[in-house]
């Protein structure tokens, strides 16, 4: 139901966006959950965590950042 009425939506690029919207939010949310499982194994082992919240931050944008390309590229080739 949810999908045919976002598929009447237009321009294409905000089908896009609302139809992978649930995948980057369970994808952001597991990655905050391994993030926060290893600072605290790090703080356990008593390591450093300087390098985690970074390192998660980039992750994070080079995925959101390949999503935008593709549903970009898709929208042109398609538009």
């Amino acid at each position: 139901m949810f999908r045919r009425n976002v598929q009447r939506l237009h321009p294409e690029i905000i089908q896009h966006v609302l139809l992978d919207m649930p995948s980057l939010t369970f994808f952001t949310t597991y990655a905050l959950l391994a993030l926060f499982w290893a600072e605290i194994y790090y703080q356990a082992r008593a390591v450093s965590t300087d390098g985690l919240r970074p390192s998660f931050y980039r992750i994070i944008a080079v995925v959101y950042a390949i999503q935008i390309a593709m549903c970009t590229l898709d929208s042109k080739l398609t538009g």
